[in-house]
């Protein structure tokens, strides 16, 4: 079969001209423009009210509207404020207080005494677990404020000159 044998339908005919669809997408964009300027504009009552009655008087609607009549600010802030003066209250009753209670002392006393005594225990135990690396020099074990530190030296972690860690 030849291709001047087949029988096809002809193509459709265009539809609108090209230039329909730059003069869409120039309204589409030009309308987007005023929306944008309608949006970002700052409407003033009173002028909207005087062009508003303009228009439905030159459209034929009468209706009074009465212009001596003027919204009272334009935001829910005041824009200027008055200095006040701050009403002076004073105490004749003051007493010394003291802060410090012998029986919260006392009970502040105990508590730290029982968490220096529980630390003390507690840097004992590593200790014990650990005394023969301690002995060996492969560990050290310090204290510094309520912490305790258990230092590695390089010596016992690693080979001189290699990358890989001892198993002891």
């Amino acid at each position: 079969m030849s291709d001047d044998d087949c029988q096809c339908p002809p193509p459709p005919s265009g539809g609108a001209p090209g230039w329909i669809v730059t003069f869409a997408d120039l309204m589409s964009l030009l309308l987007t423009f005023f929306i944008l300027l309608l949006s970002f504009s700052e409407m003033e009552v009173t002028k909207f009210k005087k062009i508003a009655g303009s228009l439905k008087d030159a459209f034929g609607v009468q209706k009074v509207i009465l212009e001596d009549v003027y919204p009272k600010g334009t935001s829910a802030f005041l824009q200027h404020y008055s200095p006040g003066q701050p009403d002076v209250l004073t105490m004749d009753n003051s007493q010394p207080v003291s802060l410090k209670d012998p029986i919260l002392e006392k009970i502040k006393n105990e508590q730290e005494r029982q968490a220096k005594k529980e630390f003390d225990e507690n840097v004992a135990k590593v200790k014990q677990t650990l005394k023969e690396d301690i002995k060996k020099g492969n560990v050290e074990v310090e204290t510094k404020g309520k912490n305790i530190i258990i230092r590695v030296p390089e010596k016992a972690s690693f080979s001189s000159g290699s990358a890989d860690f001892n198993s002891s």
